[in-house]
């Protein structure tokens, strides 16, 4: 019977063997610690990437439902009589984390200033703001 080595013809070096001139074979622990060191500082600088990717998109969504509430409650007070606009100040509209507040202020007896300011409990940074002015339609 053959021994495995002479069927596939297949030598081992010997521990300590060297291939070329003044090398050894194998890896020793440095080169393992170093390519360690720089996949895992790769993948660091991926994982932030993801990460900071993942706050812009939330924080832009966040952006536009805050915008779309703004416009919503501008154009629900508009929709009503000039003379019950005064009744909406100090009024506010909650949707999802985004809080509209209202404000109304007569600046004459046929124009009032409405303003609405959107802000978002989640994302402290994303605010929107839009004044109207409205005037008595005779």
């Amino acid at each position: 019977m053959m021994g495995m080595r002479a069927m596939f013809g297949a030598r081992r070096p010997r521990p300590g063997a060297t291939f070329g001139p003044g090398t050894t074979a194998g890896f020793n622990l440095i080169e393992v610690t170093l390519t360690m060191a720089i996949v895992l500082t790769i993948l660091l600088g991926v994982m932030a990437s993801i990460s900071t990717a993942s706050m812009a998109e939330m924080s832009a969504s966040e952006n536009v439902a805050s915008q779309l509430l703004m416009s919503q409650v501008l154009e629900e007070v508009k929709s009503n009589e000039f003379e019950d606009l005064l009744s909406f100040n100090g009024q506010y509209v909650t949707s999802g984390t985004n809080r509209a507040d209202i404000s109304v202020v007569s600046l004459s007896t046929d124009l009032v200033r409405i303003q609405v300011s959107v802000t978002s409990t989640a994302f402290p940074d994303v605010v929107n703001s839009a004044v109207l002015l409205q005037a008595a339609l005779e």
